[in-house]
């Protein structure tokens, strides 16, 4: 079972209804965000200070549960100019509010 740890919480892939990940201003620049949603409507938001985002960015990538992998919505998002990724359901990868790619 796949499984991501944030703080004393695990929270279960299998579980997993969405993600969105955003690009916030920060003093010093911009942060990426993931929002994490699961079956019991409980969101979880990780960003890439987190300790836990590089095991979550590499099991996200090797369970496909994004339509691209990272290194693909990594750079779409910081070209995006501010504009969330919906990266999953992978089926509805979405860039921007109107636009399928």
């Amino acid at each position: 079972n796949d499984s991501i740890v944030i703080g004393n919480q695990a929270f279960a892939l299998k579980d997993l209804v969405g993600i969105v990940a955003n690009e916030i201003d920060i003093h010093a620049g911009v942060l990426i965000v993931l929002t994490m949603t699961f079956q019991d409507d409980h969101e979880v938001t990780i960003t890439q200070e987190d300790a836990c985002w590089p095991e979550l960015v590499s099991t996200l990538d090797r369970l496909a549960l994004t339509a691209r992998p990272s290194r693909e919505w990594l750079l779409g998002l910081m070209a995006g100019g501010g504009q969330s990724i919906i990266l999953h359901p992978p089926r509805k990868i979405r860039w921007g509010v109107d636009s399928n790619r």
